[in-house]
């Protein structure tokens, strides 16, 4: 699965609209995601953790690492490294198993990260039926559509 870029003429994309194309509407992501996008600190641990769901999901270090920086006002620079780093551990693993475990849209279910030449869907046993999906079970459900109505109209810029 590859990002594809919601662009209008002019070579501007709608971050928003282009994330939810591939992962699906907001509501469907996991609240621990979105917790950790709008509300929580930005820790190694914590930026890790969006950076498999994303990165795993498809969506390239910088579009993510940009939507992160967007959703917290705490983010900078690190984000980007810290984003990239990751994606680059996890893309040179070859036969290293169970690197790290991210929520897969398409398959709605906890799977491992594993190196390239091994299984990538492999689900996280005991198979985890209930997950909590959206911003309502995050208890900011307010906080995060204010931001939210603010990054559904925010443009990422492409030079020509």
């Amino acid at each position: 699965m590859h990002l594809i870029l919601v662009r209008s003429q002019d070579h501007n994309m709608f971050v928003m609209q282009s994330l939810e194309s591939l992962l699906g509407h907001i509501d469907t992501w996991p609240t621990t995601i979105l917790k950790l996008l709008f509300i929580d600190d930005l820790t190694p641990t914590n930026i890790k953790k969006v950076a498999a769901f994303f990165c795993r999901n498809g969506i390239p270090y910088h579009i993510t690492s940009y939507f992160y920086n967007l959703c917290n006002e705490k983010g900078g620079i690190h984000v980007t490294d810290l984003v990239q780093t990751f994606c680059f551990i996890w893309q040179s693993a070859r036969y290293t198993t169970h690197l790290d475990k991210y929520y897969n849209t398409q398959f709605k279910i906890i799977v491992w990260i594993n190196g390239r030449c091994l299984a990538q869907l492999e689900p996280v046993l005991p198979i985890v039926t209930r997950i909590l999906l959206g911003m309502e079970a995050t208890g900011y459900s307010l906080l995060i559509r204010i931001k939210l109505c603010l990054i559904r109209e925010t443009v990422m810029i492409f030079p020509s």
